[in-house]
């Protein structure tokens, strides 16, 4: 199906090059939030239901045949789920891909960084780039 529909990216998709590196045709986008849930990355990128946070991102049109190409090659299964993003031009209805279930592990720096990398360079706040941080492995104590 080559029709377009708008699109929330939130993880490694909100990086251009990612997007081209995936065969996803970069097209006219802009910065939104998702209200009502939180990210998170253990070990990979996902969003949770949780009214008091919001996750932000771009939202960009894409094809069924691209987001499949895109969706069906990585190490967890993502599943579209319809929502209502915010952007400088009000509420756009638009799909999201949410991981179904995964090991829950400590991400990996070489995860989290480029998102982290990305999300200020696009102007996220503050606090949410702190949230992205606080997906970091952290130093073990020595025990020896």
């Amino acid at each position: 199906m080559n029709e377009l529909v708008p699109i929330f990216f939130y993880g490694g998709l909100i990086n251009l090059a990612v997007m081209e590196r995936v065969g996803l045709v970069q097209r006219e986008w802009r910065l939104a939030s998702l209200p009502g849930y939180r990210i998170e990355i253990e070990p990979w990128v996902t969003l949770k239901p949780r009214p008091s946070s919001t996750s932000f991102g771009i939202v960009m049109p894409a094809t069924h045949a691209e987001l499949d190409a895109v969706y069906g090659r990585l190490a967890v299964r993502y599943y579209p789920f319809p929502i209502l993003a915010s952007t400088d031009q009000g509420f756009v209805p638009a799909l999201s891909y949410f991981a179904g279930p995964m090991e829950k592990r400590i991400a990996d720096a070489e995860h989290v960084m480029p998102l982290l990398r990305t999300a200020t360079r696009l102007g996220f706040p503050g606090w949410y780039l702190e949230e992205i941080s606080s997906f970091l492995p952290r130093e073990q104590p020595d025990r020896t």
